[in-house]
């Protein structure tokens, strides 16, 4: 760093100015030795005596203890004292002492004391030899493993009987479980107790039964068997289980109905409706004069049973006669009909007049209803044709239900006049019907 000479006031009145130069001049001679002293240090610390960096640095790593003069010598005169203390009291490494020096050793104080090989001895003031101790650990050792296999035999035992234990138990838990065990002395076996409740009886506890629980199954428990003795018992043999009082127990009879039955019989509280080889005669008129334009009447002629056949036959036939009067748009209708529970009608002979003053007549000798088969057909003859003619065979509707139906004869008259026409059908004293 070079230091400048500052510059000096210079002006008319030198004597103020050097009020002020003076000063300066000073300043400026100071700066200049303190510079010098810098340079020095920097070329000879040492000589100046400034420690160097490098001589810091070797400094800080050294590791040798550094004290005073004075410090040293208290430290030497300590060690010189110790070492005299020693001389003078401490005992030798090799020295003897005689027994009566030295004191026994109890329960209650330290000391010299002998060894005892016994692994039996009593002693409180003797030392086990290793070979002692060795045989006393053998010994528990096999106790303990002992006393582990009787643990594990025991919870066997326990678990064997339905009882929770495990070896990690205590024996003092262990001791409380077999306290609480009862021993079962029942003979109940798993077929006598219901299924999933558990039992126990003389043989072990724990047990499930497997006696299945038939009223939880089905409240009409099928039969496992059945028997009649004939004019006197039915039996119905249960499947094996359990049935509480609100089951039964039943065998399937599809056949044993009303009208399989005969009339005065009653099988099971089924009273019979089935007369055999039933015979009816009918004779008479049904039909109507046209008064009431459009309706139907209906007339009922017999019930058909569904599980026989049902002939009506005539000799002469049963005439079906329609009548219409002056008008042509007069009608009239006379037709036997076969009718189910639901209304469903089947036409199986009939006769009509359409337009004006036509008269009609068709004789029904013969109509056939086989509900088994679930079909029917019908002879007869006409007012101009004599000859004696037949339907074929004709099937029931699908949606027919033939388990209660009855024969019918409908009327119908229809037109403008006041008289509109006649439909009825006669049935001669010689009309026969046959349910067999």
């Amino acid at each position: 760093m070079v230091i400048k000479e500052p510059r000096k006031f210079v002006t008319t009145d030198q004597g103020h100015a050097d009020v002020l130069n003076i000063p300066i001049t000073t300043l400026y001679e100071n700066d200049q030795e303190l510079a010098a002293q810098v340079e020095s240090i920097k070329s000879d610390p040492a000589a100046n005596g400034v420690a160097s960096k490098e001589a810091l640095d070797a400094h800080a790593v050294n590791t040798e203890l550094h004290v005073t003069a004075a410090k040293q010598a208290i430290w030497d005169s300590a060690q010189a004292n110790a070492e005299l203390y020693t001389r003078n009291n401490a005992a030798p490494k090799a020295h003897t002492h005689p027994a009566s020096d030295l004191p026994s050793a109890s329960t209650q104080a330290r000391g010299i004391t002998k060894l005892n090989n016994s692994v039996s001895s009593s002693a409180t003031d003797e030392a086990a030899t290793a070979n002692a101790v060795k045989q006393a650990y053998d010994e528990a050792t096999a106790a303990k493993q002992l006393g582990n296999e009787r643990k594990a035999d025991v919870v066997a035992a326990l678990v064997a009987i339905g009882v929770a234990a495990s070896t990690s138990d205590t024996w003092t838990q262990l001791i409380s479980k077999m306290a609480g065990v009862i021993r079962a002395t029942g003979n109940a076996t798993v077929a006598q107790v219901l299924a999933g409740a558990t039992f126990s009886n003389a043989t072990g506890n724990g047990r499930t039964g497997m006696m299945p629980n038939r009223s939880a199954e089905n409240h009409h428990q099928p039969a496992k068997q059945s028997a009649v003795w004939a004019g006197d018992l039915t039996f119905l043999m249960p499947p094996d289980g359990y049935y509480t009082g609100d089951s039964w127990v039943c065998t399937p009879t599809p056949d044993l109905k009303p009208e399989n039955l005969l009339v005065g019989k009653n099988v099971m509280g089924v009273a019979g409706s089935y007369v055999p080889n039933e015979v009816l005669t009918l004779s008479g008129l049904t039909g109507k004069d046209g008064t009431t334009n459009g309706a139907n009447l209906d007339t009922w002629i017999t019930n058909v049973p569904s599980n026989r056949l049902t002939v009506i036959s005539s000799a002469s036939g049963i005439t079906l006669n329609t009548i219409t009067s002056q008008y042509t748009d007069n009608y009239a209708l006379s037709t036997i009909m076969l009718r189910d529970a639901a209304g469903r009608d089947i036409w199986i002979q009939s006769t009509s007049s359409v337009g004006s003053n036509v008269n009609n007549y068709l004789y029904v000798v013969q109509i056939i209803i086989d509900p088994i088969n679930r079909r029917y057909r019908s002879f007869y003859y006409t007012q101009i044709d004599r000859t004696i003619q037949s339907t074929a065979w004709t099937a029931f509707a699908s949606d027919f239900n033939a388990s209660s139906m009855q024969l019918v004869h409908r009327a119908l008259v229809r037109g403008t006049d006041s008289y509109k026409g006649r439909a009825t059908a006669y049935y001669p004293e010689s009309t026969w019907t046959f349910k067999f």
